[in-house]
């Protein structure tokens, strides 16, 4: 998802973001607390780092973007903004626009350092945790860790929508299964199956960002040797097949992979899917059964929701939508997105 290494103490290695020497936008746009969800979901596929924060005059929604390509990703998101208040017209939103927008330029140090401050462990259900790669790894209980350096690239659990798709990661993994992570950001639901017992895991993505986190956050969790990670689409790779699926991306991409999903998985294939608010888990769904799949179970947290389907069969059934309460943040300042 465009939605994310070295071990602690080895200094011979550099984080993508170093590495990559590029300079990025701070884009700060400050909305009505109102509007807050629905301009959040249109940033957060398209920039790093989202990050909510409440000010006295609305909520600040800020991201990262690469300079290069932030007058373009800023002009199409203005074009979105201004159709919200004809889409929704029950947000209220007045004024011309109704946003206000401010911006500053950073060096790649100051963005990872930035980042950082943002990063806290993420409890995922019982058994897994998501920790940021540059403290020290502590015991939690039994848990299984992963530990992250997230670059440019989307997924360290301080989103909703990641921590949706890992407690049905946690619910659809088999062990030995054969995965394919369709946007797989930071890695972290590629590498979150390989460290619970996956055999074999297939990450992909179009943005080379993630591609270069994904393989480094692998080979910082010892499972680089069961991850395969490859920039592209999904039809581009033909060795790309397994028994689960999962993709964090939007409901048009997630909505998309239903046909190729059915030629990939296996016949007693599932897939998780998440990345799309709660409003559009119903349109998702009922692609995915129109092409021959089951909802086995619908999880929403603060608005976001994911869907774990599975190839139509004799015993599936769906069940109602679960709450929140399984993913809880440990600490941190802030809402961070990613």
């Amino acid at each position: 998802m465009t939605a994310a290494m070295a071990p602690e103490g080895s200094g011979s290695r550099r984080s993508p973001v170093e590495r990559q020497a590029l300079s990025l936008v701070e884009w700060t746009v400050t909305v009505p607390g109102a509007a807050a969800e629905a301009v959040g979901h249109i940033l957060r596929g398209r920039a790093a780092g989202l990050v909510e924060e409440e000010t006295p005059g609305g909520v600040a929604l800020r991201v990262y973007l690469p300079e290069e390509e932030a007058e373009a990703v800023r002009a199409e998101v203005r074009g979105r903004l201004a159709a919200l208040p004809e889409h929704f017209p029950g947000l209220g939103l007045r004024g011309d626009p109704f946003w206000s927008e401010s911006e500053r330029v950073l060096g790649t140090e100051d963005w990872a350092e930035r980042w950082r401050d943002f990063f806290r462990p993420v409890r995922i259900g019982r058994r897994l945790v998501i920790a940021p790669a540059w403290r020290p790894a502590s015991p939690e209980g039994g848990r299984v860790t992963v530990r992250l350096e997230p670059g440019l690239a989307f997924g360290t659990g301080q989103h909703a929508s990641t921590r949706v798709a890992l407690r049905l990661l946690l619910r659809a993994l088999r062990r030995g299964d054969a995965v394919v992570d369709v946007g797989t950001g930071s890695g972290v639901l590629a590498v979150a199956a390989a460290l619970l017992g996956a055999g074999r895991v297939f990450a992909l993505d179009v943005d080379p960002a993630a591609v270069r986190a994904a393989a480094e956050n692998a080979d910082l969790n010892g499972v680089a040797d069961r991850v395969a990670v490859r920039r592209g689409e999904w039809g581009e790779w033909p060795e790309a097949r397994g028994n689960l699926l999962v993709a964090n991306i939007s409901p048009e991409v997630v909505t998309a992979l239903a046909s190729l999903a059915g030629e990939r998985l296996a016949a007693d294939g599932r897939a998780v899917l998440a990345g799309f608010l709660a409003e559009d888990a119903e349109a998702v769904a009922a692609a995915w059964v129109a092409a021959g799949w089951t909802v086995g179970r619908e999880l929403r947290e603060e608005g976001w929701a994911g869907l774990l389907l599975g190839r139509r069969r004799r015993g599936w059934r769906r069940r109602e939508p679960r709450p929140a309460g399984e993913a809880v943040a440990v600490g941190g300042r802030g809402r961070g997105r990613r």
